[in-house]
């Protein structure tokens, strides 16, 4: 008696599972122009292991914005490229020279920005799009639940954007990975 109600139970609920609806997944247009988004950031990449919050707007080419928040949601990191204009604020330093962020992270600033624009020849691998440059490659795909995420891997480590909220157009409501207008 009991096995058999154990296995009505499971069935039940594994039947009230199959009903609920499930969401989409947010399409990425082709190529990025705007990009407003929250996501998760975690990296080991020269040396650098961190996970963490972040807040990213970008205006493709003009524009480009990235808050990197601790774990208490303090601001830890400000990085900020409008035209020839550069700003990094990490703590207490406080930085014009885009060098800085060259010399860090291995690449320009500007490449950051083509790799979160999905700016070049991108092929599919295994199911996802990558873009291959020099020193690194870039990975486009989704998480186990949908979420859409860019992954840099290279001689210098791995870095992986999971975003959590993005709108492409502005003034548009971000929605979150699963497609719900936030």
């Amino acid at each position: 008696m009991k096995i058999a109600c154990i296995c009505l139970l499971s069935f039940a609920l594994l039947s009230s599972c199959a009903s609920i609806p499930r969401k989409e997944a947010v399409e990425w247009p082709e190529r990025l122009q705007y990009l407003e988004a929250l996501g998760d950031l975690s990296m080991s990449w020269r040396k650098i292991d961190f996970s963490g919050t972040v807040s990213i707007k970008m205006d493709y080419p003009s524009l480009f914005v990235l808050e990197i928040y601790g774990m208490f949601g303090q601001t830890i990191a400000y990085i900020k490229k409008e035209g020839d204009n550069f700003l990094l604020v990490a703590g207490d330093e406080k930085s014009t020279d885009e060098r800085i962020f060259e010399e860090h992270y291995g690449f320009r600033i500007e490449n950051f920005m083509d790799d979160l624009a999905m700016k070049g020849d991108r092929q599919q691998v295994n199911g996802s799009s990558v873009i291959e440059r020099a020193g690194y490659r870039v990975i486009y795909d989704r998480d186990r639940k949908g979420r859409n995420k860019i992954t840099w891997k290279g001689p210098d480590g791995t870095m992986q954007l999971l975003f959590t909220q993005v709108s492409f157009a502005p003034g548009e409501s971000s929605v979150d990975s699963g497609g719900r207008k936030m």
